[in-house]
């Protein structure tokens, strides 16, 4: 997609199952399903439709083994377009072996027809629906001679007719809209190839109107008209006429009543989450009922439905991915985000009046590292600030400290906690990481004796020097004051009816600390030695709440105030 509104230059690779499009607002989600409906659906470009300071559009496709090219170029207000479509001569020379080959000829006669009718259609061979099939074989054969000769392998064509369905809001919601797009469509699009006495309704509008044409041309002739435009063009020497008509989809309305013993059912005065509900009934029915090879683009369908009811919208969308189907969904819902897999996402977002789109390539094992590491997608592609720390203890206490001081959960401010034990592929980790946030969002919390992993992390990170905290004379429990360890445990064992060991005491938990600094070793695993005697067992993981609990701002580590605050920015 070029210069289509703020897609200045994007590609996107679409999932062969479900691809799901997320993003803020005015992102460009839209426009990528405006542009499927241009291709396909027949809309219009209009003027404004240019990006900035541009004059021309060019959208380029790619599917059964095909590249489809569609541009149109603005002028003094006017917008012409072209298709081209790019015929390589490896898909000429399959064409012509399929044509020539015993397995072709022993098809039946209808079956052959279509077939070359279709690839007719792309080659621009002309013909009339009562061709013979002989005829339609030579002229195809013709035309791949053609175009294996021709240096430029671009030629202008249409693009083909396909089972493609939109469904944004509006459809979703009105079932007479939902019938004409999902019933009735094909059957809008295909009519004008229904046949009377041997030629379709097109053929009989196109020669009615090349008739006309004649006859209008005839008329010119004999009133003289070409000679009075001589006085005004004195080089004008002929008058043509041409008339060409396109079919497109024809204008039918389509009504559809519920009715409840004869009586009509108000399903215009229903919720809008009822009204979804219906339309996801019918849904299923056409699921089941569709066999051909089809596409579905669904624009922010989850909107006024429940979660349950969003849950079960996705499966069948999965459901529709079997027998070559493909599903597009826009989308801002979390619970549909987090229901697909990463490399199923894409993420549109926009800089400079331009979109940009970022994607996570298929490779199962980051998704697992990922899923692994606690990170769902709204995490990886919405979170303001990722922060990693080292320990459980660390883990825990963040977000319960976080809480206590600013009245107000850590996810709520888009924070995520990644912890590092669990990062196992660090250097493809930090690239997946920093693709979707930048560094200067991502903070790490360590100990000041961090192993080599984590010094590994820091330096693939590239993270600013004011990001990474490095806590405590070796670790994160022993940067808290003698005090405060002291208290928060204490407070904590009484409170819970229990009673505390004789040998937690302010001056045993300064001599472990000095002990542990000369002798190098780890204050958080001998501190529980010193809870000896009491009723409550000392864990990482309840230590950390424990201090959370009983901690203030006051009596908090500077560093890990500094963070905090940073983290609530």
């Amino acid at each position: 997609m070029k210069n289509f509104r703020s897609l200045k230059e994007v590609s996107i690779p679409f999932e062969q199952d479900i691809t799901v499009l997320i993003g803020e607002n005015d992102s460009g989600k839209t426009s990528i399903i405006d542009i499927l409906k241009i291709l396909f659906d027949e809309k219009v470009v209009e003027e404004d439709d240019f990006y900035y300071g541009s004059n021309e559009i060019i959208i380029k496709i790619e599917f059964e083994d095909l590249k489809y090219m569609k541009k149109f170029i603005l002028e003094d207000s006017n917008i012409e377009s072209s298709v081209f479509i790019e015929i390589t001569n490896d898909f000429l020379q399959i064409l012509k072996d399929t044509l020539d080959s015993e397995e072709f000829q022993l098809q039946n006669d209808d079956d052959k027809k279509e077939y070359m009718m279709e690839k007719a259609d792309i080659l621009g061979v002309h013909y009339r629906s009562n061709i013979g099939i002989d005829t339609l074989h030579t002229r195809l054969i013709e035309r791949i001679d053609e175009i294996s000769e021709m240096e430029d392998e671009r030629i202008q064509g249409n693009i083909p007719n396909k089972n493609i369905y939109f469904l944004d809001g509006k459809r979703f919601e009105d079932i007479s809209i939902f019938f004409s797009e999902f019933f009735f469509k094909e059957k809008k699009r295909d009519i004008w190839n229904e046949e009377i006495n041997g030629f379709t309704i097109e053929e009989l509008i196109n020669d009615k109107l090349e008739s006309y044409s004649s006859e209008l041309k005839q008329k010119i002739d004999n009133k003289g008209i070409k000679e009075k435009l001589n006085e005004y063009l004195p080089e004008l020497t002929d008058i043509v006429i041409k008339s060409t008509f396109k079919p497109r989809d024809a204008d039918m309305d389509v009504n559809v009543q519920l009715l409840e013993d004869g009586k009509e059912i108000s399903v215009e005065k229903k919720g809008d989450g009822t009204k979804r509900r219906i339309t996801m009934a019918l849904l299923e029915y056409q699921k089941a009922e569709k066999e051909e090879p089809s596409l579905y683009v669904f624009d922010e369908p989850d909107t006024h439905l429940h979660v349950r009811a969003q849950m079960e919208l996705l499966e069948i969308m999965r459901a529709f991915c079997e027998n070559d189907k493909q599903v597009i969904i826009a989308t801002h819902s979390p619970f549909i985000m987090n229901s697909v897999k990463p490399r199923q996402i894409k993420l549109l977002s926009l800089k400079n009046r331009q979109t940009e789109l970022k994607s996570i390539l298929n490779e199962e094992e980051i998704e697992s590292q990922l899923n692994h590491l606690g990170i769902e997608n709204i995490h990886l592609f919405f979170s303001k600030r990722m922060l990693v720390v080292e320990g459980e203890t660390e883990e825990i206490f963040i977000p319960l400290i976080f809480k206590k001081l600013f009245d107000k959960p850590l996810n709520s401010n888009l924070v995520h906690i990644i912890k590092r034990k669990g990062i196992t592929d660090v250097p493809r980790f930090t690239e997946i990481l920093t693709e979707f946030i930048k560094p200067e969002k991502i903070f790490l919390l360590v100990d000041n004796d961090s192993d080599e992993e984590t010094e590994t992390l820091i330096e693939n990170l590239e993270l600013p020097e004011r990001n990474i905290f490095k806590i405590g004379e070796k670790e994160f429990e022993d940067s808290f004051s003698d005090e405060i360890i002291y208290s928060a445990w204490k407070g904590y064992v009484e409170d819970n009816g229990r009673c505390i060991g004789e040998q937690w005491t302010i001056e045993n938990i300064r001599e472990l600390k000095t002990t542990c600094s000369e002798e190098g070793l780890k204050f958080s695993k001998e501190l529980k030695n010193l809870n000896g005697g009491c009723q409550i067992a000392m864990k990482k993981i309840l230590f950390g709440k424990v201090l959370a609990q009983y901690c203030s701002r006051e009596n908090l580590p500077d560093i890990l105030n500094c963070l905090l605050e940073r983290l609530c920015e």
